[in-house]
């Protein structure tokens, strides 16, 4: 068991002269992201697997060296912070004023309203390449009840840092104004133990 979920493959690992050369392939499956850090806002189960390799002088410095590339399903994929279904509270206050809301108001109302919510995105499967240590995955979107999503994301396998950010954009349906789409960008930050979103 690792990180929530069951890991299996192969890794093999040779002395070059002083170099360390590895080579590994592997699958983890029923992954949980939280086991990651101590306190988050996003939430789920991946399955993800590929092949890596690397060289280095030492151990730690095979990490930061990983080349490889696989694929990733991620299902039941939560963010916390984001109401998927506040559109409708949105144009009810916006209509309801005398006048046009000041920004004050407006972060209030995102407190209030967009901000009081878990959004759900839809079970996909993404690629996801490593290079020197950095890892990229191919971007994810799709469309929920109440609109639609996007999120890339990457991470610094040596550091144990990452970062995904995204935005959900509202269906305004026959409340659509052009230029003035209803969206909601997004940043969900990892770096020692805890991942930090802003909105």
């Amino acid at each position: 068991v690792f990180l929530g979920g069951t890991l299996a493959g192969s890794l093999d690992v040779k002395n070059n002269s002083g170099t360390a050369l590895m080579n590994a392939d592997f699958t983890l499956r029923g992954f949980s992201p939280e086991k990651l850090v101590v306190q988050g806002n996003a939430y789920g189960v991946a399955d993800i697997s590929g092949s890596v390799s690397a060289s280095g002088a030492s151990g730690s410095a095979l990490f930061p060296a990983l080349n490889g590339s696989g694929t990733a399903s991620v299902k039941k994929l939560t963010v916390a912070g984001i109401n998927p279904d506040a559109f409708g509270d949105l144009v009810n206050v916006g209509n309801g004023g005398e006048k046009a809301p000041d920004s004050a108001m407006v972060e209030e109302l995102v407190n209030e309203v967009v901000r009081q919510g878990t959004l759900t995105l839809v079970d996909k499967e993404v690629s996801w390449t490593a290079t020197s240590g950095i890892l990229r995955f191919s971007p994810l979107s799709g469309a929920v009840a109440g609109g639609n999503f996007e999120v890339t994301a990457s991470a610094d396998i040596g550091a144990l840092t990452g970062e995904a950010s995204g935005k959900f954009s509202y269906d305004a349906g026959n409340d659509a104004v052009a230029g003035a789409e209803p969206v909601v960008p997004f940043t969900v930050s990892l770096s020692d133990g805890q991942s930090v979103a802003t909105f």
